[in-house]
């Protein structure tokens, strides 16, 4: 028996393992960009959960972009079935389901893996991500959250995973004890044709949603926050921290940086096919993602040091940051809805 591995790119954007394994499998593809430019420009701050994640739906309280894409076949397997028709084993599912081109996303227990800082010590159940196998080595190649949080690509044994996967904890399963096997489509369905081009009035909408915080019209989502108000919420934890009553989460800056990496790749994009033509558009936000580089940088060192100064600095920089995307942003929106090139930046 061969091994296989199947294909995955290198990104900036690792913050949360959805994100990261959808990334992971539609970065190599070029004609993915301009759906990628259409999404990704939501966030939303979930108060229960003390989150910031990306949202496109205006009418939900939480929809993993990953199901959305055009670009994806998706199928689930349950527990049940895994146990009955492959007599629950595991590895050998995995190494059908890699055969059949799938990459494998799914709940673990990171006690059992050893490249994990849980192994040995406490559980830890988290998504798993499955992209090949070596029967020689007797190993699987995976990415997930491993190393004090980080994303990366790496391997585990085959009985590492079989333990993994055989104490992910029910309860905790958002998977709904379910198995995902991914694969990417070289082709689209028709139907989606119409989602797979730059969409000007779609984005400029998205736009606007961020720029005015405005949330979707269903009750569970009244106790979020949405677009350039959860910078308000990030402001309030910040204070938190520094008063004792908080932990650091280096997270929820990490997310905003990527947010404004993903922005500056659609100015780009923008730019390069016509939709915008005054390279002021880029470089002018390209002060907003530097100041979010710098936040995360300030961020990790508060964690070494707990030095509240630093925090600070985190919080005089984004204020004076966030004014300036505001304005960069209504401008964009502006050219876009009129329908007209950049003649430039009146902002």
């Amino acid at each position: 028996m061969n091994g296989k591995v199947l294909p995955v790119s290198q990104h900036d954007y690792r913050t949360y393992p959805n994100v990261a394994n959808l990334f992971s499998i539609i970065s190599g593809h070029e004609e993915t960009l301009p759906w990628v430019c259409n999404h990704f420009i939501q966030l939303v701050y979930f108060s229960s959960l003390r989150k910031i994640d990306y949202t496109n739906k205006t009418d939900s309280f939480f929809d993993p972009l990953l199901f959305d894409c055009p670009w994806l076949n998706i199928q689930y397997t349950h527990r049940d079935a895994i146990a009955h028709v492959w007599r629950g084993n595991f590895t050998r599912f995995a190494i059908d389901a890699v055969d059949m081109g799938n990459y494998l996303y799914f709940l673990a227990d990171q006690y059992y893996i050893r490249e994990s800082e849980a192994y040995g010590k406490h559980p830890h159940h988290h998504d798993m991500f499955i992209y090949g196998y070596d029967p020689k080595a007797e190993i699987f190649y995976i990415a997930d959250n491993l190393r004090n949080g980080k994303y990366v690509q790496t391997t585990c044994g085959f009985e590492e995973m079989e333990q993994a996967y055989a104490h992910a904890d029910p309860m905790k399963d958002w998977f709904d004890c379910r198995v995902m096997s991914i694969s990417f489509k070289p082709r689209t369905y028709f139907q989606y044709e119409r989602y797979l081009s730059f969409d000007t009035i779609a984005v400029a909408d998205a736009l606007s949603r961020y720029v005015n915080g405005v949330k979707p019209a269903t009750r569970m989502c009244m106790e979020n926050s949405y677009g350039l108000e959860v910078y308000e919420r990030l402001q309030e934890y910040l204070t938190e921290l520094k008063e004792g009553r908080e932990v650091a989460d280096i997270r929820l800056l990490h997310v905003l940086h990527e947010h404004k990496k993903l922005m500056r790749v659609r100015i780009r994009y923008m730019l390069e096919h016509g939709y915008l033509e005054d390279e002021q558009w880029l470089s002018r936000y390209s002060a907003v993602e530097k100041e979010h580089e710098v936040c995360v940088g300030v961020m990790l060192k508060y964690s070494l040091t707990g030095d509240g100064k630093l925090l600070d600095r985190i919080q005089t920089g984004l204020r004076e940051i966030v004014p300036l995307e505001k304005e960069l942003l209504q401008g964009i929106i502006r050219q876009l809805r009129e329908g007209r090139h950049a003649t430039g930046l009146t902002v």
